[in-house]
């Protein structure tokens, strides 16, 4: 990719004295020069579609890169995109990603394997949706029952942690999940039941280990949850 420079002297020919040949501008001259321009052109454009392009913005005296497109047709903003005319830095959207990631059920003294447990997640700005069904046997296991592999830690505030949604739980040996519990400033995740205190109250309880059998195609979970991250 290159930037055009100019071929011809054009100021210098005033200078030159009328029975000067050079002082006359030729079709030559023209050509030389539209050429240069085409070439610095043709090297930033590829049949219509731009291939590698990069800007300080609109300001003069910008010295770092704002804006990037790629060869794939990816535009990167440095600061994100504004709406309405919105110019505070907190609003901007400046950040989108997807992909996948592991869930994992960890108690103590025991081991899970896993038959078939995937997680999915996008992340839009500061918040992260997570989706995911969990699958697999646990060896013998005491104690609450977390499930590690978030894709990104949870925000430290609020304090009192996110909640998230059972879609449905089957095969447990003893209390099944009905919510889930995501802890801040962490990765993890707590599968939880909801117990019975009196007619008007209840409680959340963690999901001990020996509530997860040790069977591969037991331990069914489905779940998902919106949370932040900072």
């Amino acid at each position: 990719m290159s930037n055009y420079t100019k071929q011809i002297s054009w100021s210098g020919k005033d200078a030159l004295s009328d029975s000067d040949s050079e002082k006359v501008i030729s079709g030559g001259d023209f050509d030389t020069e539209f050429s240069a321009v085409q070439t610095a052109i043709n090297s930033k454009i590829d049949g219509g579609t731009i291939t590698n392009f990069t800007s300080t913005g609109i300001d003069d005296n910008a010295t770092s890169t704002a804006i990037t497109i790629d060869s794939a047709e990816h535009v990167s903003l440095a600061h994100g995109i504004g709406f309405n005319g919105d110019t505070a830095a907190a609003n901007a959207l400046d950040d989108y990603e997807e992909g996948t990631f592991t869930p994992v059920y960890v108690a103590s003294g025991g081991t899970f394997t896993n038959s078939g447990s995937v997680g999915y997640y996008t992340k839009i700005g500061n918040r992260v949706h997570i989706t995911g069904h969990m699958r697999g046997g646990m060896t013998a296991s005491t104690g609450n029952v977390s499930i590690t592999g978030l894709p990104f830690t949870t925000s430290a505030s609020p304090t009192y942690g996110h909640s998230g949604y059972v879609g449905g739980a089957s095969n447990f040996l003893g209390d099944r999940p009905t919510s889930i519990w995501l802890a801040p400033n962490d990765t993890f995740m707590y599968p939880r039941y909801q117990g019975v205190l009196s007619a008007d109250n209840t409680t959340f309880s963690v999901i001990q280990g020996e509530d997860l059998s040790t069977t591969l195609t037991y331990n069914i979970l489905e779940f998902s949850a919106t949370y932040l991250v900072d």
